[in-house]
C-alpha cells in the first residue's frame, strides 16, 4: 500500500463548487488500485480522492470536474 498527498494547485469556482488552493487529503491505495501509480490514473483512485475531499471539506471535486492533474498535485509520501 502507498500513501499519496493530493493537493489543490489553484483556487477555482466551477459548477457552483468553490475549491480553494492548498486544500489537501492523504489517501492510501489498497489492493483495488495499483499501489505504485498515481491514484488519478484509475477510476477507483479518482473515486477515492473525490470521497476523501467530500468527507474532509464537503467539496465535490467530481461535480466540479477537477479530478485531474491540471487541478491537483499528487505526491507519494509513503
Amino acid at each position: 500500500m502507498a500513501v499519496f498527498r493530493i493537493t489543490v494547485k489553484n483556487g477555482i469556482s466551477i459548477g457552483g463548487v468553490k475549491i480553494y488552493k492548498g486544500l489537501f487529503v492523504d489517501v492510501t491505495t489498497g489492493s483495488m488500485i495499483n499501489t505504485l501509480s498515481n491514484p488519478l490514473n484509475s477510476k477507483e483512485g479518482r473515486e477515492l480522492v473525490a470521497s476523501s475531499f467530500m468527507f474532509k471539506y464537503q467539496q465535490d471535486l467530481k461535480k466540479a470536474g477537477c479530478l485531474d492533474m491540471a487541478h491537483l498535485k499528487v505526491e507519494r509520501i509513503g
